[in-house]
């Protein structure tokens, strides 16, 4: 049985320490001293090590984005710059087609020249006495044409086929499809 455990006849008997001993006892707990640790460490120089680290890393983090928006710059630099030149050779793809296209119409059908030549002087003030200056290729076409025999056909070497121009004394028309092309297509 224990200290504090007494058998009285048939009766188990419980006392409480006297408040002398617990006393002594709680003052023996207390009064043992602890192991001793490890000696503290520095907690600031760890911080300022790894704050160092971070701001070393932070560093090389900037150098890098910066790398970065440069490489994104040049890029869209030059795919504008090829969007231009796409857009520039698709513009040009499609005014040598449509020439090509007015071209090949114009030999096929002979009376084509003649009849824009025709809605030209319709269009004009003073139409009656003009000169109408043609291409070399369309002068031998347009010359003997009986229903242009009342004007005055003249061969210009700087026009090119289906081009013309009109001159009368009030006015001049020129329908130069190089020129119309460049409008309709801003080039």
């Amino acid at each position: 049985m224990s200290e504090f455990h007494q058998q009285l006849g048939a009766f188990e008997v419980w006392s409480f320490p006297a408040l002398d001993e617990a006393a002594d006892q709680i003052q023996c707990h207390i009064s043992e001293e602890p192991e001793p640790k490890e000696p503290a460490v520095d907690m600031t120089e760890i911080v300022e090590q790894q704050q160092a680290v971070l701001n070393d890393n932070l560093a090389v983090l900037q150098e890098k984005t910066d790398l970065l928006d440069c490489i994104t710059a040049d890029l869209n630099r030059k795919i504008s710059e090829v969007d231009e030149s796409l857009l520039n050779n698709i513009v040009l793809l499609i005014k040598n087609s449509v020439r090509k296209i007015i071209h090949r119409e114009i030999e096929m059908d002979d009376t084509l020249l003649q009849h824009m030549i025709t809605q030209s002087l319709d269009s004009i003030k003073g139409g009656d006495s003009c000169i109408v200056y043609v291409p070399e290729e369309d002068f031998s076409l347009l010359h003997h044409d009986p229903s242009l025999s009342h004007l005055d056909i003249r061969c210009d070497h700087s026009l090119s086929r289906g081009d013309f121009i009109i001159k009368t004394k009030l006015s001049e028309l020129e329908a130069i499809l190089e020129q119309r092309l460049q409008s309709l297509f801003g080039l």
